[in-house]
């Protein structure tokens, strides 16, 4: 996670224009997620919940109020499942032929 402050150090815009976004333009003291991907074959392993683990520990140590992040369809789905508060901020967008992306902020 950085903190996420200028559109053009960003590598969330690069998927998505967040800083075009009214949903987020106003939003304080926000972090943006990189890239997060778990191959198929380290699935069902834990992982996940360590990183979930990691994103908690660094927000109380940061601060943070938001994250966001461009995240796959069914990643946005997984995360609704677990609790998490996590909102779409627009449609979903192609990220490439078969993948759907979600831009969302998660409080």
């Amino acid at each position: 996670c950085i903190k996420y402050t200028e559109p053009e150090q960003s590598n969330s815009e690069f998927f998505y224009p967040f800083s075009k976004n009214d949903l987020v333009k106003d939003l304080k003291n926000v972090y943006e997620i990189g890239k997060l991907s778990i191959a198929k074959t380290s699935r069902g392993r834990g992982h996940f919940k360590r990183l979930t683990a990691i994103l908690f520990m660094h927000a109380l140590e940061t601060k943070a109020e938001w994250y966001i992040a461009a995240v796959t369809k069914r990643m946005y789905m997984y995360l609704l499942t677990l609790g998490f508060p996590i909102e779409p901020v627009d449609k979903p967008f192609q990220f490439h032929d078969t993948l759907q992306g979600v831009p969302v902020r998660i409080h």
